[in-house]
């Protein structure tokens, strides 16, 4: 079976690394955790996979972002394709991450990370 988008073989793979809206999904993120750590970063397809860190991020906070971040592009992905390519990818990613930083506020979260969302907010 193909892809409905790229109309290249789909597999698990090529819906969250290859495909045209993967690599839209992990550029915007990338673009984000740039501006956010004011570091010049790649995520490569094994943090993806394992949602790890890019080995530039030293810091806690950057870490953490970086962690929240793959794993809010995966579930973004995932979205995109249940929801009938409706939403662009940005959107979707957006959306998450905001539903995270109200969820993280109603559980009273560490104020280091909350300030760290609050920061990632603006990069994004």
């Amino acid at each position: 079976m193909n892809c409905d988008i790229c109309n290249e073989i789909d597999s698990l793979e090529h819906r969250f690394l290859y495909c045209s809206i993967a690599r839209r999904c992990w550029a915007y993120i990338t673009g984000a955790l740039c501006t956010f750590s004011n570091t010049n970063i790649n995520i490569s397809n094994a943090n993806i996979v394992f949602t790890d860190y890019p080995p530039e991020l030293t810091n806690k906070a950057d870490r953490i972002a970086a962690q929240l971040l793959i794993l809010i592009g995966k579930w973004s992905v995932h979205k995109y394709w249940i929801t009938g390519y409706n939403i662009p990818i940005e959107v979707l990613i957006k959306q998450e991450f905001f539903l995270r930083v109200r969820t993280a506020e109603q559980i009273e979260t560490k104020k280091e990370i909350l300030d760290a969302l609050t920061e990632l907010i603006h990069a994004m």
